[in-house]
């Protein structure tokens, strides 16, 4: 806990700007890859020229981000500035970024209605017109080698600011037309938050620039920024520009393959800032480490120094030291050994210009103290010298005390910073990894759990079951074609059943007049007569016979005859219960099956037949010779006539039989 309260948050944010820009250049190439990668749909909604700008902005932004990555570097390390030739290129390449994605806004307006393109066409025109008209004075006026911060901070304003809010009207507008068909399902959502961050963006870009005397710039720049929040600006691009990537990434329409050809390209990148950030902190603490031992090897040096004139002081200042002339042997002995120390730290590279005038002084000073001239001197002055000599030796000591004590502590703090970024860099790359599986899953795994559960019902019959999976790809298209295969299988088992129902009552019904037939009749009653027997119920049988049908028939036709049998048909079927079943069991009889009825309920309902036909009005059956269409009904009840199928039948055949000899037109029942 100590640990992090003792962090210096702006030190540690401007010590990693490096790692900052090599993140802020990486997204904008990762959004490159997924234009590119799902350049056919943009192809397909009639967008292709825009996001062509798009993608050179990408491209060129992120090419921008990754040259002020390298600057950094070169001045965290070495103290080094870029050659005036990249950063004259990096002025071009950012202006021409800013321009790029003007262009996809203007060209996103073309293609859009509500925009009158013939004046946004003279506008482009004319536009690049002023573009390479203004580059070229700049280029051949020598402007940027005088007022390249002044011309940068006009880009951001002039093209920055305006070009991120167009694009994020751009993206605005893109959320709200129908690409349903082209794009994943959740496009329109995440087009908007790459909107709104895209102004936010432009914000930053075009308002908070480096510091120049241009409008705002005096007093809203990116150290006045830094010095207010302790946050370089570049991470919230950095920030804005992962988002956006995100962003677009999700509302792609891309192929399985481009999707994990894509992860591969984070996984890349992934490894690349990892590899990148712990290279970047080893040569900081490497560099610190030399620059300890340089100054402990300086160190020593001024420590002998100090020690040597100590001796060579307490010498001359002793009581017997000084005789008029400085031959002693000691004397020259103690002389040597500082020269010597002396040389040996002139010959050294000192960087800093105080520490240089300090050994300027104490060469001078030991000159006129000790040199030939000296011995000339009065002892006075003499003594004056070795004192402000002493002075000045002991003084470089302490500051070389001091600067390793300093240098020390870096070291120090650079093995904390590799600690720290390390696992900041490590928890974004598990965030990294994070969103990655979460897209994977979402666009690859879920919609293929979603495919099985959905060939699994078509599988079991279910053939209404919609398979839904929104993510413009394979896996749409395999859903789209289960779904087609669902539906066509539906209507195929819809017309089989149609068929299948047409066949069974085909092969139960009778043809002619809708009853049931012969078959289904014998069928029926043996089911009827085992339910009676077993919940011991009554069951009972009625024949029909039409009465001289043969004479109806050869009098008035047989197309008269079929309408007559139909007519018969319908009376018998609207005289029934629907529990009850009317078959035709011959050409003209008919055979009724009535379940859970005795004897008087069958007698009841077979007189009631009977006359309802009697009563009827046929055409023609004033040929008749009774002068009416009549019928003469058999009929047999269980158990009391018999306790099987051919013993009712048998006997309710006689009682139809006997009654035809007597009389026509009557109910028999035994």
């Amino acid at each position: 806990m100590e640990f992090f309260y003792s962090l210096n948050l702006p030190a540690f944010f401007e010590k990693n700007l490096v790692i900052v820009f090599l993140i802020y250049g990486l997204s904008f190439f990762l959004v490159a890859s997924a234009i590119l990668l799902s350049f056919k749909s943009f192809k397909g909604i009639g967008l292709s020229s825009a996001f062509l700008y798009f993608l050179l902005f990408s491209v060129v932004h992120g090419s921008v981000e990754l040259i002020d990555m390298s600057r950094q570097y070169r001045l965290l390390l070495y103290d080094l500035n870029l050659p005036g030739i990249i950063l004259y290129i990096r002025f071009y390449m950012l202006t021409a970024s800013f321009y790029f994605l003007l262009l996809f806004s203007l060209d996103f307006m073309l293609t859009t209605k509500g925009f009158k393109s013939a004046i946004i066409k003279r506008y482009i025109a004319s536009l690049n017109i002023a573009f390479i008209l203004s580059l070229s004075f700049i280029m051949f006026s020598g402007l940027l080698k005088t007022h390249m911060s002044e011309l940068e901070g006009g880009a951001r304003y002039l093209l920055g600011l305006p070009s991120s809010i167009l694009a994020g009207i751009a993206f605005y507008r893109l959320s709200r037309n129908d690409y349903k068909d082209v794009l994943p399902k959740d496009y329109s959502r995440y087009f908007r938050y790459t909107s709104f961050v895209f102004i936010s963006y432009g914000v930053f870009t075009g308002i908070v620039v480096p510091k120049s005397t241009l409008l705002l710039a005096s007093f809203i720049n990116q150290n006045a920024f830094f010095e207010f929040t302790g946050i370089p600006v570049q991470i919230f691009r950095a920030m804005a520009a992962f988002l956006i990537a995100s962003s677009i990434i999700r509302a792609m329409a891309l192929k399985i393959s481009h999707r994990l050809m894509l992860g591969f390209i984070v996984f890349f990148f992934t490894i690349v800032i990892l590899g990148w950030t712990g290279f970047i902190n080893m040569s900081l603490i490497v560099k610190s480490y030399n620059d300890v031992l340089k100054i402990e090897m300086e160190e020593k040096d001024f420590s002998s120094l100090y020690k040597s004139f100590d001796r060579l002081y307490g010498f001359i200042t002793s009581a017997n030291a000084y005789e008029g002339k400085d031959d002693s042997p000691i004397f020259k002995d103690y002389v040597k050994d500082f020269r010597y120390t002396m040389d040996a730290i002139g010959a050294m590279k000192h960087e800093d210009s105080r520490e240089r005038e300090m050994i300027s002084q104490i060469s001078v000073l030991f000159q006129e103290s000790i040199g030939q001239k000296s011995i000339e001197q009065e002892k006075g002055i003499r003594r004056e010298n070795l004192e402000r000599l002493r002075a000045i030796i002991k003084e470089i000591s302490i500051l070389h005390s001091r600067e390793l004590r300093e240098q020390q502590e870096k070291v120090t703090e650079s093995i904390r910073n590799f600690y720290l970024i390390t696992a900041a860099v490590i928890l974004l790359s598990f965030m990294g990894f994070n969103f990655l599986w979460h897209h994977f899953y979402k666009m690859v795994i879920r919609p293929i759990q979603k495919l099985t559960l959905g060939a699994g019902q078509i599988a079991e019959g279910n053939l209404r079951y919609k398979i839904d999976i929104p993510t413009a790809d394979e896996l749409q298209e395999c859903a789209r074609e289960f779904n087609m295969m669902g539906e066509k299988l539906l209507e195929r088992t819809e017309r089989l059943g149609i068929a299948t129902r047409e066949l069974e009552e085909l092969s139960i019904k009778d043809g002619l007049t809708g009853l049931f037939n012969h078959r289904f009749f014998y069928n029926k009653m043996r089911e009827e007569i085992k339910r009676a027997e077993r919940y011991h119920g009554s069951l009972s049988l009625l024949l029909i016979d039409l009465d001289d049908f043969k004479h109806y028939n050869d009098k008035n036709g047989h197309l008269q005859g079929d309408d007559l049998l139909k007519t018969i048909g319908e009376i018998i079927r609207n005289n029934i219960r629907v529990t009850d079943f009317a078959c035709r069991y011959g050409g003209e009889e008919f055979a009724l099956i009535l379940t859970e009825t005795d004897r008087q309920e069958a007698e009841a309902t077979a007189e009631k037949i009977r006359l309802a036909i009697q009563e009827y009005v046929f055409p023609y059956e004033d040929t008749q010779p009774l002068g009416d269409v009549t019928v003469t009904i058999g009929g047999t009840s269980y158990p009391d006539d018999s306790k099987e199928l051919n013993g009712l039948f048998k006997k309710a055949d006689d009682l139809l039989y006997k009654a035809k000899s007597e009389g026509k037109n009557k109910v028999y029942m035994a």
